[in-house]
């Protein structure tokens, strides 16, 4: 209960005692005072309507009695007198006493146990919907309903009942929606019960933690949103944003999610035609979130150090710095270098030409020869331009000339003598 409640002030309690003794005049002067204390109070607007009713009510059973009183028969003693003569006085006498009960004594007792029933039932009604049993409450103001006329504060306190009953009733659908984690259907109704009945119970202080819930369950849904149709950029801001605020919801699929929406991330920046220093930075910082993350994937730091040493060739390359460039690049292209693709081939490429071409600038033909010869060799690219400047220096690179062999005699083949037998 807030402490703006009347309901906490003796002068409140002082005022049922008096509706329920029937006071009317000192339990609307107590309301009156209590309004000037509490004037938003909603439970005094409906137990003003209530005392007006049960005022009303008194008012219209003791105007009833009293026609019913007036109607009692102006006895004349000397007519009795004259009526006493004779055997026609007695049945008179009888017929006015049959009478009297029919037309005054009985409807003089029945209008009095209505009139007790109806007060002692909202009586009831009204302290146990003090006491929080609106159900009961409903009931007795029903029953009083039945047993006194059609009147709108009755019915105004029926309607202030049955609104506490829904209530109730939200309240605990509400509850268990917040139990399943059907936190949408959770804050709808809290939202109707705080509309209907103002700080009921704890739904002040519940409110905000639900609305808290649907907030970070709206942002979960965009960031899966988001990463299934590969939109690395809303997924992270809206990951980020769940990190942000409960870093322990969802905390398996957000942060794995968010992991690989950092590199998706960032493999994406590097898929431009050209690179500059400039976005792979963008892409180391993106990775560094990704180690912030989760320090002790190997990956992401490879990734980090293959990016800074790319950074360097780069810089190297818009120098025209081939001898620094070349072996960055080729120390790279040894390991795996899924971020940057194509662009580590294509500018390996370019320096083993550039460092040809200055060799040939030099004079340095075989030199030349050798770096185009790389070139050649690089994966993955078109190699038709270093194969033509491969045979433009393989062309000047002079002959190496050929030793003449000395000329040698060849010995000549020995006679032979034949042997002939001796005569006999």
């Amino acid at each position: 209960m807030t402490t703006n409640s009347s309901m906490q002030d003796p002068q409140y309690e002082t005022m049922l005692n008096a509706m329920q003794r029937g006071d009317w005049a000192h339990a609307q002067e107590l309301l009156a005072q209590l309004q000037d204390k509490y004037p938003d109070d909603t439970e005094l607007q409906a137990l003003a309507s209530d005392i007006r009713y049960k005022s009303k009510l008194n008012s219209y059973w003791t105007s009833r009695f009293a026609a019913l009183t007036a109607r009692w028969p102006q006895v004349n003693s000397a007519r009795l007198l004259r009526w006493a003569i004779g055997l026609a006085v007695i049945g008179i006498i009888l017929y006015l006493v049959l009478s009297i009960n029919r037309g005054l004594l009985q409807p003089r007792f029945q209008v009095q146990a209505e009139a007790s029933e109806a007060a002692q039932l909202l009586a009831e009604g009204d302290k146990a919907y003090a006491s929080g049993d609106y159900q009961a409450a409903m009931n007795s103001y029903l029953k009083a309903q039945e047993s006194g006329p059609a009147d709108a504060d009755i019915e105004a306190a029926i309607s202030r009942a049955r609104i506490k009953i829904d209530v109730a009733q939200k309240y605990e659908k509400a509850l268990k929606a917040t139990d399943n984690l059907n936190y949408t259907e959770a804050e709808q109704l809290l939202l109707e019960i705080q509309k209907l009945s103002p700080h009921y119970s704890n739904v002040d202080e519940l409110l905000p933690q639900i609305h808290e819930q649907v907030q970070m369950e709206a942002l979960f849904y965009a960031a899966e949103f988001a990463y299934e149709r590969q939109e690395w950029q809303k997924a992270v801001t809206a990951y980020e944003q769940i990190l942000t605020i409960d870093a322990t919801f969802h905390e398996r699929n957000v942060k794995a999610h968010l992991a690989e929406a950092y590199t998706s991330l960032a493999q994406a920046g590097l898929k431009a035609d050209i690179l500059t220093p400039s976005l792979v930075d963008d892409a180391i910082d993106i990775i560094r979130k990704r180690i912030r993350l989760d320090p002790d994937n190997r990956t992401a730091l490879d990734q980090v150090t293959q990016l800074a040493l790319y950074k360097q060739s780069l810089n190297a390359l818009q120098q025209q710095d081939y001898l620094t460039a070349t072996p960055l690049l080729e120390q790279i292209l040894q390991q795996p270098h899924d971020l940057l693709g194509q662009h580590i081939n294509r500018d390996l490429y370019t320096a083993y030409l550039g460092l040809g071409d200055a060799a040939m600038t030099d004079g340095e033909t075989q030199a030349a020869t050798d770096y185009y010869a790389k070139a050649v060799n690089v994966p993955d690219i078109d190699p038709a331009e270093a194969r033509l400047r491969l045979e433009v220096s393989m062309a000047r690179i002079p002959p190496t000339p050929t030793a003449t062999p000395t000329p040698t005699s060849t010995p000549a083949p020995p006679t032979i003598t034949p042997m002939i037998p001796p005569a006999t």
